[in-house]
């Protein structure tokens, strides 16, 4: 059940259509709403249509991310598990450190 639904006020830049921000009365119906949104045929229509569906996450948590959407992208083209969880970047179940230190996630 949607909780409630609004576009900001201020225009996209570049001409872009403004987002639809939905927040859901409960985690679990957004996190189904996403889980459907990667099934082939769901997700070849989205792209068709240009829809994307993502989570909004607080800015510190974009900022902490921005730097490891590279070494993100190395650890799964080279096979590897990778994920974001939290601020963290976990690749085959531990998580990455800058100066390629891991520790383990269960510590």
């Amino acid at each position: 059940m949607i909780d409630s639904a609004y576009r900001p006020t201020q225009q996209s830049r570049g001409g872009r259509p403004r987002p639809v921000i939905v927040k859901f009365q409960y985690n679990k119906q957004r996190e189904m709403v996403r889980k459907l949104s990667f099934e082939a045929e769901k997700q070849q229509t989205l792209k068709q249509q240009n829809i994307g569906i993502g989570v909004q996450l607080p800015k510190e948590v974009r900022e902490s991310r921005k730097p490891l959407y590279d070494v993100m992208r190395q650890a799964i083209n080279s096979g590897k598990d990778a994920r974001f969880v939290g601020k963290d970047l976990q690749i085959n179940g531990q998580i990455y450190k800058a100066g390629n230190q891991e520790r383990s996630a269960n510590q």
